[in-house]
């Protein structure tokens, strides 16, 4: 399955987002749990973010706090 993904500054969206990245996985559950700890150079001690998992068409199917943010 194909997902995309996006880390934001919280309670922001998409459009908003400091890293996007695509991601191939088995499930779902697959999907959730690499996006919860994925990372990007430029979002490397930030606070405040959040982690958005979207599916092929764009629909949003996961969100959580970045646990790389405090």
């Amino acid at each position: 399955m194909f997902f995309i993904y996006y880390i934001v500054p919280a309670g922001c969206g998409e459009r908003d987002a400091l890293a996007r990245g695509n991601l191939m996985a088995a499930n779902v559950e697959a999907a959730t749990q690499y996006v919860e700890g994925v990372t990007a150079p430029n979002v490397q001690g930030r606070n405040g973010l959040e982690v958005i998992l979207q599916d092929v068409q764009g629909n949003e199917i996961f969100c959580c706090r970045h646990k790389g943010s405090a």
